[in-house]
């Protein structure tokens, strides 16, 4: 059953990069059922991962960070931290450019930086992200808020149009409309 979970999950892959969402969406909804009858958590990041980047396709931003916290979740249970630092990313990413902010992030963020140094870090970026948006819906200081971005947009292209939307969205978010 291991390898039909994996093969639903690919399957769904393969209709996600065809623009198929909702095919993509129902092998990844089959994929998830069966890693989830046979207990399987080391496939389970990976397929909410994929969910949320259909909700996201659908600009269902909500759902989409619902999955990605799921996967965070499961990847921190299961210490699989690639796909722990791909959900992150993704929640923060996908929290900058929506209204809400998603609680239990940080927790679960200060839960992975428990675990030591001997475990791959987040990089700069990403932690100064989430710092920002902490700033803003956890302390109101949008000033650190400014300050965070500012050192995240350090790390962007700002030549490249995507990275460019994405720092003033960022910008946005604290309410520093000169720099958007």
């Amino acid at each position: 059953k291991d390898l039909c979970a994996r093969a639903f999950n690919n399957s769904g892959l393969i209709y996600f990069y065809s623009y198929n969402y909702y095919l993509a969406y129902s092998n990844f909804l089959r994929a998830l059922d069966i890693a989830n009858t046979i207990h399987d958590k080391a496939i389970t990041p990976g397929i909410c991962i994929n969910i949320g980047n259909v909700y996201e396709n659908y600009d269902d931003k909500e759902n989409a960070i619902k999955q990605y916290k799921k996967a965070f979740d499961s990847a921190i249970a299961t210490k699989d931290w690639n796909p722990m630092a791909i959900a992150f990313v993704s929640i923060m990413t996908t929290s900058v450019s929506s209204d809400h902010y998603i609680t239990g992030v940080g927790d679960a963020l200060h839960a992975y930086n428990k675990l030591g140094d001997n475990v791959k870090r987040l990089s700069p970026f990403t932690e100064h992200i989430y710092k920002g948006m902490e700033s803003i819906y956890g302390h109101k200081d949008y000033a650190k808020a400014v300050t965070e971005f500012d050192m995240a947009a350090h790390k962007l292209d700002f030549k490249i149009a995507s990275e460019r939307d994405y720092g003033s969205a960022m910008y946005l978010k604290a309410s520093a409309y000169e720099k958007a």
